[in-house]
């Protein structure tokens, strides 16, 4: 995905070696070998850098879509939670 913005979130589903995290593109550059990002973490405030091809508009849930945006993270779990609610009816109350 190379037209993401500045300011833009980023979920990292992690891996063996590295935990789920929350991280905002703060930096945007076309390079000879396509678009990079270098993000921010949330937590730790580490500076990383991802090619935007490793980014991904659609979550799975598994390793295969690790880097996506907010909004397929948000996406993914609405659908999971409605999931949920719908095989456990009344068991699920609402936050006022």
């Amino acid at each position: 995905m190379d037209n993401l913005t500045i300011g833009t979130r980023i979920f990292n589903h992690g891996d063996m070696a590295n935990v789920p995290s929350w991280s905002v593109i703060i930096d945007r550059k076309a390079t000879d070998y396509g678009v990079t990002y270098t993000l921010v973490d949330e937590d730790d405030g580490h500076a990383w850098g991802i090619f935007a091809a490793q980014v991904t508009d659609e979550y799975k849930g598994n390793g295969l879509t690790r880097i996506v945006t907010e909004a397929a993270y948000l996406r993914y779990r609405a659908e999971k939670l409605a999931e949920l609610k719908a095989a456990h009816p009344g068991r699920y109350v609402e936050a006022v």
